[in-house]
């Protein structure tokens, strides 16, 4: 990797963590830094370790117009000392992975709702193509949400889930 580094056609980000560059008409073209470091801390490897959430995700569902100027992402490496003034990391309320990572996500959104600047005219039916989308299960839902979430977010999750 090094002799590539050294031959230019790839650019080291960190220790063990290189990229290609692409020559444009405008010079060199890479990845921003904010994505290098969202990847680092959602995947490793081929496994799910954390997921986007917050007002990131709360904006690309559409709830919300605003985009925040930083990106929340719960990890399993939430110590991991990120240097980044765009992205904070968050503690996931339960080891995430693949199986469950999308769960963790929408129950996350539900329990920041009443805290967050909704513009969306029908937030629980975003909400509930949201789960029908990626296939969330019901009753898999609600466990997690019994188990690992308060009481509030328990009875939004069945506001939404009610929602036709």
């Amino acid at each position: 990797m090094k002799r590539l580094a050294d031959k230019g056609l790839i650019e080291r980000f960190q220790k063990g963590v290189y990229y290609r560059v692409r020559q444009t008409v405008f010079g060199t073209a890479r990845p921003s830094e904010e994505l290098i470091e969202a990847q680092l801390l959602t995947r490793r490897g081929d496994e799910i370790i954390g997921y986007e959430t917050g007002f990131s995700l709360m904006n690309k569902i559409g709830l919300t117009t605003l985009v925040p100027a930083k990106r929340e992402i719960a990890t399993n490496a939430y110590r991991k000392n990120v240097g980044d003034r765009f992205i904070i990391v968050r503690k996931p309320v339960v080891t995430v992975n693949a199986g469950n990572f999308r769960y963790l996500q929408f129950l996350d959104v539900i329990r920041a709702l009443p805290e967050a600047h909704v513009d969306a005219e029908n937030p629980r039916a975003l909400l509930h193509a949201f789960a029908e989308r990626n296939e969330l299960d019901t009753v898999k839902t609600l466990t997690y949400a019994r188990r690992h979430y308060p009481q509030k977010t328990l009875l939004g999750l069945v506001d939404v889930l009610v929602e036709r």
